[in-house]
């Protein structure tokens, strides 16, 4: 059957299925499902503990980014959202490289339908997990009930379990909706998800600054401020994530030519954060868990372990400058360590940097292979990771400790928000820059592709 250039260049980018008008069509109606399932309330939650909860803990706004932004508020049917999909599909993807690697097996020789089965049968018991320690963890905050959550008594175990059921069921239908957008839609579906949650999380909070300001006059100035801030930070964000240092590398079957500039280049990219924004999650949710430590011995009432507790945590709390002092020497220590993960592995079965380069008959110029270029490749590292750590900690500690002084509001899930916007944007504009290069491409017969293309 002949396809169209259009055809051929959607199936290549976007894969087999559904056109590309179709694919947005159904990326838009799986998203609306999405953020109604969101809006689903489970029972009459108190709003304003729950919205405190958010601004004061940044796990628990980092846990509603992640399950899909702006789902606790009202604790909707997707209160979990995307984390026990999340979970399983990490860890079915650890288990299958580590089976991969003792079978000396590659990872496409494992069927792709199998790992999807095993996701989603793992998908069942995290989301009920996870549900039933979201429904504790928020009602010893005092958000949804007056007490700690007790299963196994005559009054409330039928109303805890209804509760939990509700939301493990919305949570595997997020899964199916994630899927379903990944299958038929424009790129993967939990990142379109969390793209829409957080752009959604974002305008929410400028009606709520908006709301709350004493004047006209004064919400367009703070709407203003945050908007330019907002961007001040999506600029910079996406250059921290996509700069790099490009070394030139070159192999003995590249021919010389006369003119050095007519020679064809080849480089090794090193970016600045090979591990994203996981450095900023990390921090702020190792510190996260310290405050759900406090919180779960202060429900289980023993003095001499609430006193400990007490002292031990009574630093790691947002208003504290050593919290994000912690949180900034958190993100430094994973960047370093993500980063020199590529020249120094941490498993004999991997390849450094250095060691790949010189099996595939690649050498730095002036350099000699080995041991030479594995210190060159350290000293360029080094100074990747110092620039893309400080990158890292302005982001995702001193600017939000400067606006938490300046306004009283912490906005760390915010800015998280706006990063994971950057990241899932500049995504499928690659894909669709490299659909428009394919349909551009004129190949050997010009005249036959643009008649092709009309079509």
């Amino acid at each position: 059957m002949y396809k169209t250039p259009t055809e051929r260049a959607d199936e290549v980018i976007f894969g087999r299925g559904p056109s590309l008008r179709r694919r947005i069509i159904y990326t838009l109606l799986l998203l609306i499902a999405f953020r109604i399932l969101a809006a689903t309330p489970v029972l009459n939650a108190d709003e304003a503990q729950m919205n405190k909860l958010l601004a004061d803990n940044p796990l628990i706004g980092l846990l509603d980014l992640l399950a899909g932004g702006e789902v606790l508020k009202k604790f909707s049917l997707a209160a979990v959202g995307l984390i026990p999909y999340l979970t399983a599909l990490g860890l079915t993807n650890l288990v299958i490289w580590y089976v991969s690697r003792r079978r000396g097996l590659e990872a496409d020789d494992l069927q792709k339908k199998k790992i999807e089965k095993y996701v989603g049968w793992l998908t069942i018991p995290f989301s009920f997990i996870f549900a039933f320690l979201l429904c504790g963890l928020l009602s010893l905050q005092g958000a949804l009930f007056p007490a700690a959550m007790h299963w196994f008594t005559r009054a409330t175990f039928f109303t805890t379990l209804k509760i939990v059921a509700l939301v493990t069921l919305g949570s595997l239908v997020s899964a199916l909706i994630v899927k379903l957008i990944t299958k038929k839609g424009l790129a993967d579906g939990k990142d379109l998800v969390l793209l829409a949650g957080s752009s959604f999380a974002f305008l929410t909070q400028l009606f709520t600054i908006a709301r709350q300001s004493p004047s006209v006059r004064s919400a367009v100035l703070r709407i203003a401020v945050v908007i330019g801030i907002a961007f001040a930070v999506i600029i910079y964000s996406r250059y921290l994530l996509r700069a790099q240092r490009r070394i030139e590398i070159a192999s003995p079957k590249t021919k010389p030519t006369p003119d050095p500039r007519s020679r064809q280049r080849s480089y090794l990219p090193l970016l600045l954060s090979s591990a994203g924004v996981t450095p900023i999650a990390v921090g702020i949710g190792l510190l996260g868990l310290l405050q759900l430590m406090q919180s779960v011995t202060q429900s289980i009432g023993n003095p001499k372990l609430m006193a400990f507790t007490t002292v031990a945590t009574r630093w790691a709390t947002p208003e504290r400058f050593w919290y994000w002092l912690a949180v900034s020497i958190v993100i430094v220590f994973y960047t370093y360590l993500f980063n020199f993960h590529l020249l120094r592995p941490y498993k004999e079965s991997e390849i450094s940097l250095s060691e790949q380069l010189k099996r595939n008959n690649q050498y730095l110029p002036g350099i000699k292979p080995g041991q030479e270029t594995q210190k060159f490749l350290e000293r360029v590292m080094w100074r990747n990771t110092v620039e893309g750590a400080l990158g890292l900690v302005l982001l995702g500690a001193v600017l939000p400790f400067v606006i938490l002084r300046l306004t009283g509001q912490n906005l760390v899930a915010t800015l998280l928000s706006l990063i994971v916007v950057v990241v899932t944007v500049d995504n499928l504009t690659d894909k669709f820059k490299a659909r428009d290069r394919m349909l551009n491409y004129e190949g050997y017969f010009p005249g036959r592709n643009k008649r092709l293309r009309k079509t």
